[in-house]
């Protein structure tokens, strides 16, 4: 949760909470510092551009 006077970029109405729920995505993790699996390289094969914005699967479970 956000307070809408922190979204700047926000040019819509605003709710009457004062408050909007932020959708947020990481992608383009391409790192020496993290594994990159068979199942990260099956991914990437399928998007649009691929080795250009790695999705990493990533779990601490073994």
């Amino acid at each position: 949760m956000e307070r809408t006077h922190a979204i700047p970029k926000w040019q819509g109405l605003l709710p009457q909470s004062g408050e909007m729920v932020i959708k947020m995505e990481w992608g383009n993790f391409r790192s020496s510092h993290l594994p990159f699996t068979e199942y990260d390289q099956g991914l990437d094969l399928e998007i649009l551009n691929p080795g250009e914005q790695v999705k990493v699967l990533f779990s601490l479970m073994p």
